[in-house]
């Protein structure tokens, strides 16, 4: 009984740890090599640490990760699973809300980093820097995720319109 094993980790996510679908994992592999289960699995395993990251980076890294990970694991390798657009809709409401909780934080820290300088070119460094780590966190989802470009320009317009003043 394998199959549907990524299914009820994705129904259980906040409640399950890495080290417990790592163990999940492992059984597939061991049991059922071919199974596309494991690379559903590696994917929500590589992605329990998303609730706790701190860095626009590093999450787009870890859904980089997660799409097409080590030695041809995750979701990619795993498209003809019958369960795959779950854990792909699962994963991305995942990663969205994240990027959105960290987008907000990024366009509060560089107004507030911004606030401190006291040189104008300080200020518009600090700034266009926020703009900077928006854009590459876009470009890491762009394919993924189209609809954040519309979004993220709304974040990067709120750094601009402090710019511009």
């Amino acid at each position: 009984m394998i199959e549907g094993l990524a299914l009820q980790v994705a129904q259980n996510f906040r409640n399950v740890s890495e080290q417990q679908i790592a163990e999940l994992e492992q059984k597939v592999i061991m049991t059922a090599p071919n199974s596309l289960e494991c690379h559903l699995l590696y994917a929500l395993r590589v992605s329990r640490c998303v609730p706790g990251l701190r860095n626009l980076d590093t999450l787009a890294s870890r859904w980089g990760v997660a799409r097409r990970g080590a030695g041809g694991m995750g979701l990619d390798a795993a498209t003809t699973s019958p369960d795959w657009s779950a854990i792909v809709d699962f994963l991305i409401k995942l990663y969205l809300e994240k990027f959105r909780e960290m987008a907000q934080r990024t366009v509060t820290m560089a107004i507030e980093k911004a606030a401190k300088r006291k040189s104008e070119a300080a200020k518009q460094k600090v700034l266009e820097k926020g703009v900077a780590t928006l854009i590459a966190a876009r470009n890491a989802f762009r394919c993924d995720l189209p609809s954040l470009d519309q979004e993220t320009q709304g974040y990067i317009q709120r750094i601009e319109e402090v710019r511009q003043s």
